[in-house]
């Protein structure tokens, strides 16, 4: 299946948990895709893509682990010691130190 044309994919979601009790893992984050804060379990994966198969490679369970409070809003909020640009480098790194095959990355 692992081939030169290979592509890795980079994928950034949100699970919905909106009646769970809120924690590092389980909290608010911004969903672009309903223009809103959501309560859930933030997760990044990569997924390698191949002759019509793809196979996930690597995941991230994005933990908010300090609390701040928002200048603007009063309120006490949650942020990550760990940028998603980060992740999403460290696993691109990993895929390659694995010596997987791929023509680029999405």
């Amino acid at each position: 299946m692992e081939d030169k044309s290979g592509v890795l994919i980079v994928d950034d979601s949100i699970e919905e948990k909106p009646y769970t009790d809120e924690n590092e893992h389980i909290c608010w984050h911004y969903d672009y895709s309903k223009d809103r804060q959501v309560k859930g379990i933030n997760f990044i994966s990569l997924l390698y893509h191949s002759q019509g198969v793809s196979l996930p490679i690597g995941f991230v369970l994005v933990a908010k682990t300090e609390t701040y409070k928002d200048e603007k809003t009063g309120k006490i909020k949650r942020r990550s010691t760990t940028t998603k640009n980060e992740h999403y480098r460290q696993m691109l790194k990993q895929a390659e130190q694995n010596q997987v095959e791929f023509s680029y990355y999405c």
